[in-house]
């Protein structure tokens, strides 16, 4: 499954190489974004800071933006359990895996980096799932009196 989310681009990590037990290497690259909301009633932050990681041929992808840009990434969550070493506690680990970026105002236009091979490719989000008006027709929310009563419409038919 696939997740998204758009906000600056807050640290951009160095790429760095591990050394497998079988020799193979993983290239592995991380970065920060800041996707700070705000409390619609009160206007108080809610800090949300995510780290992504990029891995194999996907490391570059962030090579073409800055510190600071606003970007939408696609990603999708790993999660593994593994035993400890010392006391055979079962532990687990989460991922973030980022594999596609994209320019916030690129969003409806052609990716700014293809998703690698095997990756599927997602429709662009609708702008605007909530539409300003009732599926009649009809201003919504309703309109209502001073005692908070909907108004009454001489066409108050169901359909």
């Amino acid at each position: 499954m696939a997740f998204q989310i758009t906000g600056k681009i807050e640290v951009i990590g160095a790429t760095t190489t591990i050394t497998t037990k079988n020799g193979s290497v993983i290239y592995r690259r991380e970065f920060v974004l800041d996707a700070t909301r705000y409390n619609p009633d009160t206007g108080e932050p809610w800090d949300n800071h995510p780290k992504f990681e990029l891995g194999g041929n996907n490391v570059n992808i962030i090579d073409q933006f800055q510190v600071g840009q606003r970007v939408t990434v696609d990603f999708s969550l790993n999660g593994a359990k593994y035993p400890d070493q010392t006391t055979g506690e079962i532990k687990y680990f989460t991922t973030i895996k980022a594999f596609r970026i994209t320019a916030a105002e690129q969003q409806g236009q052609r990716p700014a980096q293809a998703p690698y091979q095997g990756q599927p490719a997602y429709p662009p989000q609708q702008q605007n799932p909530f539409p300003a008006t009732a599926p009649t027709g009809q201003p919504f929310p309703p309109a209502v009196d001073q005692d908070g009563n909907p108004v009454e419409n001489p066409d108050d038919l169901p359909f």
